[in-house]
This record gives C-alpha cells, structure tokens and sequence, in this order.
C-alpha cells in the first residue's frame, strides 16, 4: 500500500466516523423530540435493540414504547459522550460504544420523581442503502438515580 493510499483509507475511516457520530446525535435528538421518522431511518434492515427487561426486539416496537411513555413525561434530554468507533477494513462494518445519559422529568400528575440514567450504548452499524445503520444496540445501565422534586 502507497502513502496516498493509506491516507486515503484513513481520511476514508475518519468519514466514516463522522457519520457514525452524527447518527448518534441524530438518535438523541430523535427520542427527545419523539421523532418516529428520524429515528426509524438510523436503523438497518432487521435491526435489533437489547435494552434488557426494559425492552428486546424491533426499533419500531421500541419507538412504540417511547411513544407512549412520552405521555408522562414533560421533559427529556439524552446526550452522549466518550465515543469510540472500530471501523471494519473492508469499510462495510463499525462498532461503537459511548456513554448516554438521559435527564428524565416526569409530568407532575405521575408523582414521580426526575431521574438521571447513565448506561452504556455499544452497537454494531453496517453501510446500506447509502448511509451507515444501526444493525443492533445493547444497552447496558450503569445507573439510575431520582433527582427529587424542585
């Protein structure tokens, strides 16, 4: 391999990054504001989330459930942080993890408390139809802590 190759490959996985990065913002933000075609978009065919007890299965099942816990909840704020991205060689497949934090206020009717849940979102993304997808999403909480009412 040439020098101009190899920076080319590496300028290539640095896109590739990039991209990866903005889907994992495009995901906040898509959740957040209940965004169901924005959310539904960053997933591949057959893509599977592992949420745990919480939830297993289909991002549209998944997006089902944020839709009605929506309901009760007057605020929400997911973020991420300390993103690290494995691209394959052959530029066809990428892993990720990252930490997500999520700031979540309950509707005062609930009674419930705001909390804050931190956790850990490691995926497997795959290049299709023009744009890198989440092909699965395990979710491992690291906690979840009520903030109390202000």
């Amino acid at each position: 391999m040439t020098r101009n190759e190899s920076n080319c490959s590496a300028c290539e996985a640095v896109l590739i990054e990039r991209e990866i990065i903005d889907a994992l913002h495009t995901y906040c933000l898509a959740v957040d504001s209940c965004d169901e075609g924005g959310f539904l978009a960053l997933w591949a065919d057959g893509a599977t989330l592992d949420f745990g007890d919480r939830y297993t299965g289909a991002p549209i099942g998944f997006f089902a459930s944020v839709r009605t816990n929506r309901m009760f909840i007057e605020a929400m704020s997911h973020y991420v942080a300390n993103i690290r991205i494995q691209v394959a060689d052959d530029k066809t497949s990428a892993t990720s993890t990252c930490g997500v934090s999520a700031i979540v206020v309950p509707k005062p009717a609930t009674g419930r408390q705001p909390r804050v849940i931190r956790g850990t979102y490691h995926d497997h993304w795959v290049y299709e139809r023009g744009r890198w997808a989440i092909r699965h999403r395990r979710f491992e909480k690291i906690l979840e802590i009520a903030l109390g009412h202000q």
